[in-house]
């Protein structure tokens, strides 16, 4: 997983080839980067048998995982024009 913030590069070559709006992918780049991320920790702890149910783990995992879907139920509810307004 790698963590692009904003993707500049991608915006770029967007806006070289023409995009009416470079940065409509933003979002669907953002949550993308973020499922990576869970899956590859989840990946890691499970080949290094890491407790994944302790605690202070969890204190950090469930947090970030309710965020994360809160911003995409946020996302689900939002009509084309106003995804793209945000994006």
């Amino acid at each position: 997983s790698s963590l692009t913030l904003l993707p500049v590069t991608i915006f770029m070559y967007r806006a070289q080839q023409g995009a009416p709006d470079p940065t409509l992918v933003f979002l669907p780049i953002l949550l993308a980067t973020s499922c990576s991320t869970i899956v590859g920790f989840l990946s890691v702890a499970f080949m290094q048998r890491l407790r994944i149910w302790d605690p202070v783990v969890l204190a950090y995992l469930i947090p970030g995982a309710l965020a994360l879907g809160g911003f995409m139920a946020l996302l689900a509810t939002l009509s084309a024009t106003a995804l793209a307004s945000l994006s």
